[in-house]
């Protein structure tokens, strides 16, 4: 097994458990009916068994119709993906590979999914990559449109309830315990430091000790109740007492705060436009898969039955 599927052995894929006694040796086939080796082709690109029953969540005819229509539209990304010049890197297949573990148990759990689907490695790591570069088509697709700034401005007067929430800009400390929290707020009184060199030497939070406990702007209602009320009380610059949540205890400043009523589409024009372009891409999706599947040579096995237009394979 190698390293990246090894592991992938802590934790799987949700279903993986469920279809285990579905997919054993006495079961009937999942399809219903036994497959070919080769289930379907796109041009010259030939879909194997396995690619399809790797997708496959659970059993039936229309089961295996939805894994094939996957697969073949894996196929037709990998050929538009060469034509945009997209590709995955590494960092993403294993972010992406990380995901699919979450689901396995152990690695007796993945050799038996594997088993049971007559899968390898190589097929469970093409499928990942074919869905990473299926986000980067869909990403691709969706920045490529342009709005005026007239339907930008329809939109956030539509949607303003929605986008112009009251907001803090504000950094935090988190730190395990009250004490802790009391102590720190302590040595700020005394020590001539700024509140990002206590969160870069103190806080515990990862994600934003680096940058001196920068969270940016919140929208209210975002965090955990006991930070958003803390912080949408604060008085701006000043720090507050300890605040817990269920990650720990919270040393707050607001550096700034804006009301819903005073925001403007240029404090949400970056928000606005990924909206609408993802409302296009969504009315525009299925056509142009549609259009994309019609200009390819697609031959499918007679027993998983084709959607119009597509070639039986003989």
């Amino acid at each position: 097994m190698s390293r990246r599927l090894g592991m992938l052995c802590a934790t799987g894929l949700i279903w993986a458990g469920a279809a285990g006694a579905a997919f054993g040796a006495e079961a009937p086939p999942p399809c219903g009916k036994p497959l070919p080796a080769v289930v379907a082709t796109v041009e010259e690109d030939q879909i194997p068994r396995s690619a399809l029953l790797v997708r496959l969540k659970t059993q039936g005819l229309d089961a295996c119709r939805q894994a094939l229509d996957e697969a073949i539209r894996a196929a037709l990304v990998r050929r538009e993906a060469e034509a945009y010049r997209l590709g995955v890197t590494p960092a993403e297949v294993r972010i992406a590979v990380d995901e699919f573990r979450k689901g396995f148990a152990s690695d007796e759990a993945l050799t038996r999914f594997l088993a049971e689907r007559e899968a390898g490695e190589a097929d469970v790591e093409r499928m990942i990559e074919d869905r990473v570069l299926l986000k980067a088509i869909d990403e691709r697709q969706i920045n490529s449109w342009v709005f005026a700034d007239s339907l930008q401005e329809d939109y956030f007067s539509q949607h303003r309830a929605d986008l112009a929430k009251d907001r803090v800009k504000a950094a935090h400390i988190l730190v395990p315990t009250r004490q802790e929290a009391e102590r720190i707020v302590g040595e700020m009184k005394t020590k001539d430091r700024t509140f990002a060199d206590f969160a870069g030497y103190y806080s515990v939070d990862a994600k934003t000790r680096d940058r001196g406990g920068d969270l940016g702007w919140i929208e209210r209602g975002t965090m955990p109740k006991p930070f958003d009320d803390a912080a949408f009380a604060a008085e701006v610059g000043v720090v507050g007492p300890p605040v817990q949540s269920s990650l720990g205890w919270h040393l707050i400043k607001v550096e700034d705060r804006k009301r819903g009523a005073d925001q403007t589409l240029d404090d949400h024009r970056a928000r606005v436009i990924r909206l609408l372009r993802e409302e296009e891409w969504g009315l525009q999706r299925d056509e142009w898969w549609s259009e994309l599947r019609g200009q390819a040579h697609i031959r499918i096995a007679p027993e998983l039955a084709p959607a119009a237009g597509v070639v039986h394979a003989e």
